[in-house]
């Protein structure tokens, strides 16, 4: 059995980039300050940019800010907690994406696969089965490691009664049946909103989704503060998760 204080903490955060390093620069403090507040060893970013440029100025903020280590496709870790060991990338619909690496924990010597998406509007159950599709061929090549599925799937506005979201947790099938991962939202009893603007000032997009039966949840927040277009960080909230690998 893993040791009860070999914690994996997780955070999956879109840092709006064209504005928090670039239109608003000053809410880009705000931001990297909540990544130090929280010391994930594992982030998932999204819009890590300028505005459709400056991915490696802001890449190399944040590193220099928080002393994580860059991963490849927008994942940052803590290297006294993970070792990386793989990593590879899926086109998602419209230039969106999903990123994955496999890591070795080394508080437990437990090897797991991550998974950083950034969605499309829309095209929710086709991105779904896509991403669910590459996660069991990876946990399949892998030995069905303990796995995690984060991101923001700009599934509007309810996220949780998506067919995406449904679709990922084994609630609802597909074209091709039922999802070929059993996953679970750790945040499962917080159904409140992540991201607000004008138009949307109540969504909840953004999750952490987690293999079933090869976790065990400790702690989980959402943390809402200074969040929304109009907010003193990003429009999106961050979300915290900290885990424990289980062994079979």
């Amino acid at each position: 059995m893993s040791r009860p204080s070999a914690t994996l903490k997780v955070m999956s955060y879109n840092l709006m980039g064209w504005s928090s390093f670039n239109a608003n620069s000053w809410k880009g403090e705000n931001v990297l300050g909540k990544i130090n507040s929280w010391e994930p060893d594992l982030l998932g970013a999204q819009e890590v940019e300028k505005g459709g440029w400056g991915y490696q100025e802001v890449e190399e903020l944040l590193m220099s800010s928080t002393g994580l280590t860059f991963a490849g496709g927008s994942q940052f870790f803590k290297p006294s907690k993970l070792e990386k060991l793989d990593q590879d990338w899926t086109a998602l619909v419209g230039g969106y994406w999903m990123s994955m690496a496999l890591y070795k924990h080394l508080d437990t010597g437990r090897e797991i696969l991550f998974y950083d998406s950034h969605w499309k509007h829309g095209y929710g159950l086709q991105q779904a089965e896509t991403i669910a599709n590459k996660i069991a061929a990876d946990r399949t090549k892998h030995g069905s490691p303990p796995t995690i599925l984060v991101g923001d799937t700009n599934q509007f506005c309810k996220g949780p009664k998506t067919e995406a979201l449904r679709y990922l947790k084994g609630e609802l099938q597909g074209s091709q049946g039922f999802s070929p991962v059993d996953l679970v939202d750790v945040h499962g009893e917080d159904q409140g909103r992540s991201f607000s603007d004008d138009n949307n000032p109540d969504c909840r997009v953004d999750f952490i989704l987690a293999s079933q039966g090869q976790w065990s949840v400790v702690q989980v927040a959402v943390d809402r503060g200074g969040m929304g277009s109009w907010g003193s960080a990003s429009d999106h909230a961050p979300l915290i998760a900290n885990l424990i690998p289980l062994f079979a």
